[in-house]
């Protein structure tokens, strides 16, 4: 077909020329090359590792993989029968589910120098690609079982908990301890980067969870800002702003006395109590602590097994990145759970780690409190006051608890 106003050769020495731009040319260059840069082989060590490994005793495999060689099958069980484990979009054949797990465990488990995915890459004989492939893959699988791991309660566990804690320290109705943890960043966040930054001058994730004196976490909820209190932080969580999904009667939790007396959170009494801070306020208090220490131990343990949460380096440089710290932490604690009857702290002990820096399942972190935003002031009066009722006739029955016991 002729072109109408345009003369042939006036369009041909036009296509011509496009065809030799030299930034059409670059574009065309570059889109037929996958890289930019010229590829690097990078040295394989293949099964060596993963043989060296399952040749190690007891002890040595824990240091390494953090629980025991039957807790790794049970876990491997668990979920090598995942469909993202079955096969690999390009057809391909993956990594043996073993050896992916055995990598990602010793990336939960390693701190400092020792996290390093091109350290963890050259270990186990992979690329520095296969490392994140194979975190993010354990993390989707595991993550779909969340809801099965980590879950409130329901009522034969309620009285179950309700027992241990009346029996063994007087607190009748108690459904756990409450408590939060600051999770240190190596990195200064790029998104948001100051308001990470915490009291204890470290940028760090704030992240809060309920435990039953068995140190079984029942909530959790990280992501949250560093800069927040663990008042600000249970109040933006579910389950501050909904107590009453939760919580039945005259149930509650314990927590300390950074948080807020509530209906269903009972804290210590402070110095400051109207009418003073008496001898039996004291003793209730050191019976408030000793009994809630579940949820330091469950911290503790966390940290201490996975040493990847004593300083997270993983650097946040946009929101898609909190996620993805977000996904790391919630992984470890759905681990915890699952390894509660696993525990021999000799073999986590080469690390020198000491405790946890006590302190706070949220995905949206921007999410303010609303318990006391939407009561009046006179409703904040009326429930306080409620609460320090109960709190001091838990008091009066755990003194009369630990009397009897003497």
């Amino acid at each position: 077909m002729r072109n109408e106003g345009f003369d042939e050769d006036v369009i041909f020495m036009a296509r011509t020329a496009l065809m030799n731009d030299p930034v059409l040319l670059k574009l065309q260059s570059l889109e037929s090359h996958r890289y930019l840069s010229p590829r690097i082989s990078v040295p394989r060590r293949f099964d060596r590792w993963e043989r060296f490994v399952d040749s190690l005793d007891e002890t040595r495999w824990k240091q390494d993989m953090r629980m025991s060689k039957e807790s790794f099958g049970k876990i491997l069980t668990m979920v090598s029968g995942h469909r993202l484990y079955q096969s690999s979009e390009s057809g391909r054949q993956q990594t043996s589910v073993r050896k992916q797990l055995m990598v990602v465990l010793l990336r939960l488990g390693s701190d400092g120098n020792g996290a390093s995915v091109g350290r963890i890459a050259r270990l186990a004989g992979i690329s520095e690609g296969s490392v994140h492939a194979f975190t993010t893959r354990f993390f989707d699988v595991m993550l779909s079982m969340e809801g099965d791991v980590i879950k409130w309660p329901g009522k034969e566990q309620k009285e179950r908990i309700k027992d241990i804690t009346k029996n063994n320290n007087g607190f009748p109705d108690c459904l756990g301890f409450v408590d939060g943890t600051l999770i240190h960043l190596e990195y200064k966040p790029k998104f948001r980067g100051l308001e990470f930054f915490n009291r204890k001058k470290r940028y760090s994730i704030q992240t809060m969870a309920v435990c039953d004196p068995d140190r079984r976490i029942t909530f959790f909820a990280t992501g949250f800002l560093g800069c927040r209190n663990d008042s600000r932080v249970f109040g933006s969580s579910d389950l501050g702003r909904n107590l009453d999904k939760y919580f039945e009667d005259d149930e509650y939790i314990l927590g300390d006395s950074g948080y807020s007396l509530e209906k269903n959170v009972i804290i210590p009494y402070r110095d400051n109590e109207k009418g003073g801070f008496t001898k039996e306020m004291k003793k209730c208090n050191y019976l408030h602590a000793r009994t809630r220490v579940s949820i330091e131990n469950c911290f503790g343990g966390l940290k201490m097994r996975f040493g990847s949460l004593r300083n997270l380096r993983c650097k946040i440089n946009v929101k898609e990145d909190l996620y993805h710290v977000m996904r790391w932490i919630r992984v470890c604690a759905m681990l915890h759970n699952i390894l509660l009857d696993d525990v021999d702290d000799v073999a986590y002990h080469d690390n020198n780690y000491n405790g946890h820096t006590p302190q706070p399942r949220s995905d949206v972190m921007d999410q303010e409190p609303n318990v006391s935003s939407i009561k009046s002031a006179k409703e904040q009066r009326v429930a306080r006051d409620m609460a320090s009722k109960k709190r001091d006739n838990f008091s009066k029955i755990v003194r009369e608890f630990e009397e009897n016991k003497k």
